[in-house]
């Protein structure tokens, strides 16, 4: 992957590779695939649910494994610093791991940037892969349903830094226009809990009452295909093929925050029976 900017470099920034100033970047792999099972309680097992705006929600995490799993698993334990950041899927949450949260270990959906330290604070670097997350996700995804971004891409991935007290200051102004952002949202979300309270008389007004010159009346069959999903059950694994539920649908909109994924042989067989392609 090319650098996101073409400019010079200004006076005493650098530009390497991720791969370059990282000391390992890796991902992890899930525990079934070597015969390795979840347990109740046990060692934290880390998944992008868990991330929640920069950092590693403790309460949402409800996949454990045991210390024989972990061990087997050693190219994913996690330590003190590393930094996740989701690359199948919903591609671009970032995460730094807090000794709080070890032991852990993670699955193939997040990668591991480790040993950044010499070169970017945490906070210039969480930012950096959030500006890129989106630049990535259209350039380098692959797949269908389930997309996702290779290690190769980010170690590829080319970063423009400053000196490390030079990133500090920019991560305040950074954080500073964050909470004007976030006061202007507070505003807006005032101003949009005024509009809801309004909409129901709006749509009673146009649904119900509104039958001007040139509309017409149908049922929802006759102008569009009405159809329900699936009414299999099919066994939900760690990654493969979205399977939308009722409480993916979020304000209009489909969140894949918390998707559940079903293998390539269930997505085959439901599509073959019935319709149920998002596209």
């Amino acid at each position: 992957m090319s650098s996101v900017e073409e400019n010079t470099l200004l006076d005493g920034w650098q530009e390497k590779k991720l791969g370059e100033i990282c000391k390992k970047i890796t991902k992890g792999t899930t525990p079934t695939s070597l015969g390795f099972s979840f347990v109740e309680k046990g060692i934290n097992f880390l998944k992008i649910e868990n991330i929640n705006n920069g950092s590693i929600d403790e309460s949402s995490i409800h996949k454990f494994i045991n210390s024989e799993a972990h061990l087997a698993l050693k190219r994913s334990q996690l330590i003190e610093g590393d930094v996740l950041f989701s690359i199948a899927g919903t591609i671009g949450s970032v995460a730094k791991v807090n000794s709080s949260v070890l032991p852990a270990n993670t699955n193939q959906a997040l990668a591991i940037l480790r040993g950044y330290e010499d070169f970017l604070k945490f906070e210039y670097l969480y930012f950096f892969l959030r500006y890129i997350s989106e630049n990535v996700e259209k350039q380098h995804a692959r797949g269908g349903a389930l997309k996702n971004i290779s290690l190769t891409d980010i170690k590829n991935t080319e970063i423009k830094y400053p000196p490390l007290e030079e990133q500090k200051r920019i991560v305040a102004k950074i954080d500073t226009l964050f909470a004007k952002i976030d006061k202007a949202i507070n505003l807006t979300d005032e101003s949009l809990k005024q509009a809801e309270n309004l909409l129901p008389s709006v749509l009673k007004e146009v649904f119900e009452k509104g039958k001007a010159d040139g509309w017409e009346e149908k049922k929802l069959g006759e102008v569009c295909d009405v159809r329900d999903g699936t009414h299999d059950s099919p066994k939900y694994i760690d990654e493969g093929y979205a399977l939308v539920t009722s409480k993916n649908l979020k304000n209009g909109k489909l969140d894949f925050g918390k998707i559940k994924y079903i293998s390539e042989d269930d997505y085959i067989k439901i599509n073959k029976r019935s319709k149920h392609i998002i596209i």
